[in-house]
């Protein structure tokens, strides 16, 4: 009788105990969301509390609506997390009345992904040379432009012709009209691709980059053929700025000010998923690529793209 006692308490206490674990993701269907459950299937073996995750879609405004969310309305106890696109932090330093958040103030936990691994490319449905527009027009789709949009840093750096179609629902319905040739072009980070359309990586794809970005100078090992927009341009400062957007591929945060002790665990879970054998070997099945970045590095990122100087901030706001 006491041990049938003994067994229920402990069960009461384990149910008392659990907690839901909220992650916040941007769209339901692109690489971030997939990323984001991957890491929800794994995070929970390295939290104390015996929590169960569950997937909470904000849409809206190229993420900037989930970061909004994550920072004013989420609860600060802890219990909710969330990723949001790359470019985040450098759309908060703008500024503008729809941002409510300080990307400095997030909890941050880190990237899954290392975005100097990587590279931010220009994918076209057309073979010809980048520098072919700059007399031509090149028909380019988004699913928003936003301050800071990499698209309006190609067109103004690069001097060349560009359409801007806008208004995507999604990037899948932005990629499918890439296929479907209702567009040009469009701007894709190759981690991206590798996930949600491996077979444009196959050599006979119709669709190819033709331009790439993000490190500088540096070709991305796999693409040594293809030019970097930093060839085309003296403009190194605003470039640097710019680029560090692309270095946290698939930022993690919490809310703001949420308990030290619970602040500690999420950071130790979010280390330890990344080295995670099974998450390891499910990233690989998926062509997700893994390099881990710490909380205390992305903050270091984070701090130095908020506070770059008025003037560079400027000439990129002035990019419409």
């Amino acid at each position: 009788m006491l041990r049938l006692l003994s067994f229920v308490l402990a069960m009461f206490v384990t149910s008392a105990s659990a907690q839901e674990l909220k992650i916040v993701v941007p769209s339901n269907s692109d690489s971030y969301s997939i990323n984001a459950r991957l890491v929800a299937r794994h995070i929970t073996k390295y939290l104390p509390d015996g929590s169960t995750t569950v997937i909470q879609e904000v849409p809206g405004a190229y993420s900037v609506v989930a970061a909004n969310y994550l920072y004013e309305v989420a609860p600060r106890d802890g219990n909710t997390i969330g990723t949001f696109y790359k470019n985040i932090p450098l759309i908060g330093a703008l500024g503008g009345s729809s941002i409510k958040y300080d990307a400095r103030k997030f909890t941050w936990l880190g990237s899954t992904a290392d975005g100097r691994e990587d590279a931010v490319m220009l994918w076209s449905n057309r073979s010809d040379p980048v520098e072919q527009y700059k007399t031509e027009e090149l028909v380019v789709g988004s699913e928003n432009i936003v301050a800071g949009d990499a698209t309006l840093l190609v067109r103004d750096l690069l001097g060349i012709r560009m359409k801007l179609v806008a208004g995507y629902a999604n990037s899948s319905t932005a990629r499918l009209a890439l296929e479907r040739k209702e567009i040009d072009a469009a701007v894709y980070s190759l981690i991206g691709i590798k996930t949600a359309k491996p077979d444009w990586l196959k050599p006979e794809s119709e669709i190819k980059p033709i331009l790439q970005f993000g490190n500088g100078t540096t070709r991305h090992k796999d693409y040594p053929n293809v030019p970097t927009l930093a060839e085309y341009t003296n403009q190194k400062e605003l470039l640097d700025v710019f680029e560090k957007q692309f270095v946290l591929l698939r930022p993690f945060v919490a809310p703001p000010d949420i308990p030290l002790v619970r602040r500690q665990e999420l950071r130790h879970a979010f280390a330890r998923v990344v080295e995670d054998q099974e998450f390891l070997t499910e990233a690989k099945k998926a062509n997700i690529d893994v390099k881990f970045i710490g909380w205390q590095e992305a903050q270091r990122i984070v701090n130095e793209t908020v506070t770059a100087s008025e003037q560079i901030l400027q000439k990129i706001r002035d990019m419409k």
